[in-house]
């Protein structure tokens, strides 16, 4: 008889949460229409090693019925302008066949990213020209390819080889390179919600931008993402680009819960928490379906204030807990 193995205990809390594993299979449902449909598009199938991967909502898989599109391109070898603008009007045309809103800002970050000329900007100064900084660590982060997955896969590795150029030299191997840029991607983050609420002056009095919205996506799904990541790659003893690259096919929730998983195999730890994040995750993403987040109704405002106080909370309990060696937290302050 085979021993039946018992599911661990934050992957299954995880899988038993109907409403965000509803979410899933309705994201799953809308990447495989856009697959379908960018599969069907003659000119995007010109371009063999192009991989077009959507991040946001859909690169979670969390996404509600009304979630936007937003989409990148990354490709090994450069584009010519040319090249580059049939891509960009194919996509926009697969976004309007499925009757996606326009892409926001008059579409100022599409744009088609050549991994060979991007590679040896990684960690430099100029590291985000042109938006690249971002695009790489959403690829890594939420991306959900909507063409070629053996495409996706082989420009994943390409970029994880870079963090990993010293491992050969270097055993055990600790990817600090990769550490450093997600830290600093939350730092960026950071900053420009800052920047975006800046006070500008009006008719002689100082104002600020709505900033609600963009701070609630901090709090929850950008913390997810970025954060979700760092738990298992501080606990992996031996990392390795093919045990990362894995990782980076996982949603940010399901990573959450490997994470946890090696952190506290038994589930006795943190397991109730863990419930009470999700439902604060639930809760957010149900509010933003419903409501204009710049400008929530009171009650509304004040249960996500609480709710995002409380899966920062979780958080912190999780990372300053006796299940992170404290030389593994060092990585993250110092």
């Amino acid at each position: 008889m085979v021993k039946k193995i018992a599911p661990k205990p934050y992957a299954a809390a995880l899988a038993k949460h109907v409403a965000l594993m509803r979410r899933q299979r309705q994201a799953d449902v809308r990447i495989k229409d856009l697959r379908l449909e960018i599969s069907k598009n003659q000119t995007l199938k010109e371009f063999k090693k192009l991989n077009v991967f959507a991040a946001g909502s859909l690169g979670r898989r969390d996404a509600g019925m009304n979630s936007d599109l937003d989409v990148f391109f990354t490709s090994v070898d450069p584009v010519t302008h040319i090249e580059e603008i049939k891509i960009l009007s194919e996509i926009i045309q697969v976004g309007r066949a499925l009757e996606y809103d326009e892409f926001s800002n008059d579409g100022q970050y599409l744009k088609v990213f050549s991994l060979s000329s991007h590679e040896k900007s990684i960690g430099s100064p100029t590291d985000d020209q042109e938006n690249w900084f971002t695009a790489r660590m959403l690829l890594l982060l939420e991306s959900q390819t909507i063409s070629a997955m053996s495409v996706h896969n082989e420009h994943v590795k390409k970029v994880l080889n870079v963090y990993f150029r010293d491992a050969i030299d270097h055993q055990p191997f600790k990817p600090i390179f990769f550490l450093n840029d997600l830290k600093r991607f939350w730092a960026t983050l950071c900053l420009n919600y800052e920047q975006a609420r800046h006070r500008t002056e009006r008719d002689g009095r100082l104002t600020k931008r709505p900033w609600r919205k963009k701070n609630f996506n901090l709090k929850f799904s950008r913390l997810l993402s970025v954060f979700s990541m760092i738990l298992p790659v501080l606990l992996e003893k031996r990392p390795d680009v093919h045990w990362l690259q894995a990782l980076c096919a996982l949603s940010p929730l399901n990573r959450l819960a490997q994470g946890l998983d090696a952190m506290d195999p038994g589930g006795t730890k943190h397991l109730a928490a863990f419930r009470k994040a999700l439902d604060d995750y639930e809760f957010f993403l149900k509010a933003k379906e419903k409501y204009d987040l710049e400008a929530p109704p009171e009650e509304i405002k004040n249960q996500l204030t609480d709710r995002a106080q409380s899966f920062h909370a979780f958080f912190v309990k999780i990372f300053t807990s006796d299940g992170v060696p404290q030389e593994s937290f060092g990585y993250l302050l110092i």
